[in-house]
Parts: C-alpha cells; sequence; structure tokens
C-alpha cells in the first residue's frame, strides 16, 4: 500500500517538474522572435514564440501601389506566416520537454494557444 503513496508522491514531483520546466518554456519563447513576410518581404511581420505580434513593416512600394484590399492580403499573409514560425518554435519546445513524445491532442492544444 505504502509503495503506491511513493509512486503518486513521486508522480506529484515530476509534475511539479513539469509545470516549472512549461513556465520557463513560456519564458522562452516569449523572449524568441520569429518573422513572417509576404510579397517578396514587402510586408514583414516579427512576433514571439508565444504567438505576440511585435512589429508590423511594410515597404513604402506597398503604399505607392494604392491597392488597399492587396495590402490588406500582404498583411494577414505575413502574419500567419508568423504564427505558424511561432507555433513550429512552440511545438519544438514542447517536444524538447516531453523528450519527442507525441502527446495526443497537441494540435488541438496548439491551435488554442495560438487562436486558430
Amino acid at each position: 500500500m505504502f509503495g503506491k503513496l511513493g509512486d503518486l508522491a513521486n508522480l506529484m514531483k515530476q509534475a511539479g517538474a513539469m509545470q516549472a520546466r512549461a513556465g520557463a518554456i513560456r519564458d522562452e519563447l516569449k523572449a524568441q522572435i520569429v518573422e513572417g513576410s509576404a510579397g517578396g518581404d514587402m510586408v514583414r511581420v516579427e512576433a514571439d514564440g508565444s504567438g505576440e505580434i511585435r512589429n508590423v513593416m511594410i515597404d513604402p512600394e506597398v503604399f505607392a501601389e494604392g491597392d488597399r484590399g492587396f495590402i490588406e492580403t500582404l498583411i494577414a499573409q505575413a502574419v500567419n506566416d508568423a504564427l505558424d514560425k511561432g507555433k513550429a518554435l512552440h511545438r519544438e519546445k514542447i517536444e524538447e520537454m516531453t523528450g519527442g513524445l507525441s502527446l495526443p491532442g497537441m494540435d488541438k492544444m496548439m491551435d488554442q494557444f495560438f487562436g486558430r
């Protein structure tokens, strides 16, 4: 009976360590910047690894075109590119934490994390 309590205590200890590591990973991701682009780098978007957009850079040439729809499309594409790269970075960190173990529902969790 006490053996099972020891196993439970060990499991709780491991869960606490995983939670602490997850917090450290969140901090690491927040500090890492990825860049998405569209239109041959006419629009570039920087995001952090947690999915927050940090900066949007638009080549002045894009405005010379004067096509609002074109600009909006490029911005959306660049944002999606940056978020996809951030999502990949996040997935890499999770795989590091789990030792490459693929967890059921990971893709769904990642989509919720990035609001998609």
